[in-house]
């Protein structure tokens, strides 16, 4: 998946990111990353399937809200 930075990192530096995937069935997976925002890899994940996805921000401050959710995507 790929996303951007936020407008705002409440004064301090973003450390990382918080990945959120929720599947159909209402199970979900979270995985966290250092640093840059762009592109990760999250998983695994049944490629027959569709899944929402959330990321947060932290740094020091701490943790953000999640963005808006994705529309249901078809990994299949």
């Amino acid at each position: 998946m790929t996303f951007s930075a936020p407008t705002s990192d409440g004064g301090k530096p973003i450390t990382g990111y918080t990945v959120t995937v929720k599947g159909p069935n209402g199970g979900s997976l979270t995985q966290s990353f250092l640093a840059q925002a762009g592109r990760v890899s999250v998983g695994p994940l049944n490629n027959k399937g569709f899944y929402t996805f959330t990321v947060r921000a932290v740094n020091s401050v701490g943790t953000s809200n999640p963005s808006n959710a994705t529309r249901y995507l078809n990994l299949g």
